[in-house]
């Protein structure tokens, strides 16, 4: 059964329909792929704010890998799980794409149908273009605005099944530039750059799921 589940959640990452779920669960995700949130395959996210709401995204990497297989991105504020906030800009729809409306909406998953961002193909697809998002007016003044990423991607070649690594509550500001790393299980630590030149080191720990 535990080698069925593998597969399952292996294709979940390199499927053409892009991840099947809505939200993150780390449990679901571990006991699918048969492997913990692994934090050592280096991903990174960059969130600078460009005005007007929009905040740019960008996917980068500490340890030599220069694609990904699966992705699954949005935004949330505060304690509230149920709500994806804002819209993205496909940045290539060759490689990503939203997720099915239909399956937020069975999950209880609140947004606009732009909110919640996927992969598109099964091939590795690297992350040469930010990824752009854009909150309303009304959005921009709601508390602890937060990114959560998951990224799947095989470390090695000759891995038989994707890695996957969760940046977790990665907090987002549209008066600094935040890059976080998500080291450790589920938590991300990042440097918020400030428009005065101080600058401030936010940990992010994560929310009960």
């Amino acid at each position: 059964m535990k080698f069925i589940l593998t597969l399952l959640y292996a294709a979940v990452f390199a499927t053409p329909n892009g991840a099947p779920k809505c939200t993150i669960n780390e449990n679901g995700i571990a006991a699918g792929m048969g492997s913990p949130n692994n934090p050592a395959l280096g991903y990174t996210i960059t969130a600078a704010p460009s005005g007007n709401g929009m905040m740019s995204f960008t996917i980068g990497n500490t340890a030599g890998l220069s694609k990904f297989q699966g992705i699954l991105m949005y935004v949330t504020s505060g304690t509230d799980n149920l709500t994806h906030i804002g819209s993205f800009t496909l940045p290539d729809p060759a490689k990503y794409k939203f997720t099915d409306p239909a399956i937020c909406s069975a999950a209880k998953i609140k947004g606009s149908p732009q909110s919640t961002l996927t992969h598109a193909a099964p091939a590795p697809a690297d992350f040469s273009k930010p990824i752009m998002w854009q909150a309303s007016p009304q959005e921009m003044q709601l508390p602890n605005l937060a990114v959560n990423v998951v990224i799947a991607q095989k470390k090695n070649p000759s891995d038989q099944f994707p890695q996957w690594q969760h940046l977790s509550n990665i907090p987002i500001s549209f008066t600094g530039v935040a890059v976080a790393n998500g080291s450790g299980s589920g938590m991300g630590m990042g440097q918020m750059s400030l428009p005065n030149g101080v600058s401030r080191v936010l940990k992010c720990t994560p929310r009960n799921k």
